[in-house]
């Protein structure tokens, strides 16, 4: 998602479909379209919801400590309950916190920053466009993954973009003051403009450095879709000189940098899957069709959640060294690409699924994350009498407890608990019921994991 500031307007996204070879279905991709904020009115409310957005739902105060993900985006579908083939159910009321109505008395569980003078809409953060609770859909699946339970996932929409994908600069100004007052942890910001702007001022800005003063909160933004360097072609908020704003970059199935991605080693901080990325839609919302409510997008608008996701869990995990903040955490879990050093800080790439096997009673455990070099040694490789894979550990002096299978996207598609105390042991996995595509094998032990690419073709 992109916001170009022309005036008082910033122009957001607009959607089209790739060709079938270009692996992203479904792309988020942007034009350099201007409008004037005279002409058009961004208040307008869309046909296919009437008059009216649907009837809120009642959220639930968090049981035990919560951590609050505010998404500012298109709304949220806020009634989203699905239950998805290989992924699980994905209901969102569940993750709605309570207003804690510092700003507003009408205030239920988030704001309509778009029909904010409207007294039917204005406490509605309703998606009548489809981004946001696609994003939202990401952010839960992603937390999901882990099963633990230190603590809550709240989220709390707000809505600062209408049904075109279009928000001005003022209203995701307010919002992030909003959420500030809501005492949001995390704000998840998959958009941006391009504009000469300066990086130490700006409405922008001051609500940013404001959420950062007042309450500690980390803004995860995405890095723009143009494929253009930051460094030649700011775009802002991820171009703020500004610490707690973490830009994120798209990589593509084959983990390199999306071809459409904005890139630049100096403002963008992590890289993560964004091309082709499965999550929840409003239903109606994709060529009209009610039974559209699962869909792939492409962009740095689904790989910044990713990050968001794994902020907020880490944000719930004691950790063995209490002196590093979240964005220390995230640096040291984090894991290097040397290919992606001239594009991404460090070549800082982010995985939520890495997390699996290090999170032990609420507690994390760093450790070795890619391999066990000179704990195990492990050999992977097809089997030639069948559609597989032969294991093969050698001199082995860990336990291996748990076997991961997941694809492209992470998303896991079977795991299988192990109990491998001998030093050397062998395994054949059986591949046959998997279609062509690129998949992950993972040993996981508590010292660490080893990960293994697999291609099936």
């Amino acid at each position: 998602m992109i916001l170009v500031k022309d005036g008082n307007t910033i122009l957001n996204i607009q959607e089209k479909k790739a060709t079938a070879d270009q692996e992203n279905d479904g792309v988020q991709e942007t034009d350099f379209n201007y409008y004037n904020g005279d002409f058009l009115d961004i208040k307008e409310t869309p046909a296919f919801y009437g008059d009216t957005y649907p009837a809120l739902p009642q959220p639930q105060p968090a049981q035990q400590e919560e951590v609050v993900v505010a998404i500012l985006d298109t709304g949220i579908d806020y009634n989203y309950k699905e239950d998805i083939t290989n992924v699980g159910p994905i209901a969102i009321g569940e993750y709605l916190r309570p207003s804690l109505q510092a700003c507003y008395p009408e205030d239920i569980l988030g704001w309509n920053f778009i029909h904010a003078d409207d007294p039917i809409l204005q406490n509605k953060p309703f998606d009548d466009h489809s981004h946001g609770t696609h994003v939202a859909g990401i952010i839960i699946q992603n937390w999901q993954a882990l099963t633990d339970d230190c603590c809550e996932l709240k989220i709390l929409p707000v809505k600062t973009h209408d049904f075109r994908g279009l928000g001005k600069l003022f209203n995701v100004s307010c919002g992030i003051y909003y959420a500030t007052e809501e005492n949001a942890n995390f704000i998840n910001a998959s958009w941006g403009f391009s504009a000469v702007q300066s990086p130490t001022d700006g409405v922008l800005h001051n609500a940013i450095e404001y959420a950062r003063d007042q309450r500690g909160i980390q803004l995860i933004t995405s890095a723009g879709n143009e494929g253009v360097s930051l460094v030649d072609y700011p775009d802002y908020p991820s171009n703020y000189d500004l610490d707690n704003v973490l830009s994120t970059a798209a990589l593509d199935s084959m983990e390199n940098l999306w071809s459409f991605s904005n890139f630049s080693d100096l403002w963008v901080e992590y890289a993560a899957k964004g091309v082709g990325v499965f999550s929840s839609v409003p239903m109606g919302s994709i060529n009209a069709d009610p039974a559209s409510f699962w869909t792939t997008k492409s962009g740095t608008s689904m790989a910044a959640p990713v990050v968001t996701a794994a902020a907020a869990k880490l944000n719930c995990l004691d950790f063995e060294d209490n002196s590093i903040d979240i964005i220390g955490k995230l640096e040291v879990l984090s894991e290097q690409s040397t290919p992606l050093i001239p594009m991404v800080l460090d070549g800082r790439t982010m995985d939520f699924y890495d997390l699996i096997g290090r999170i032990d009673d609420c507690t994390l455990q760093v450790t070795a994350v890619v391999d066990l070099e000179g704990q195990a040694e492990v050999n992977v490789f097809p089997n030639p009498f069948q559609t597989g894979l032969t294991i093969k550990v050698e001199d082995s002096s860990v336990h291996f407890h748990q076997l991961l299978l997941t694809d492209a996207l992470g998303r896991i598609l079977s795991q299988e608990v192990l109990d491998k105390r001998a030093s050397a042991w062998t395994k054949e996995l059986n591949l046959s019921h998997l279609p062509k595509g690129i998949y992950q094998l993972q040993l996981l032990a508590p010292e660490g994991q080893v990960t293994q690419m697999i291609v099936k073709q």
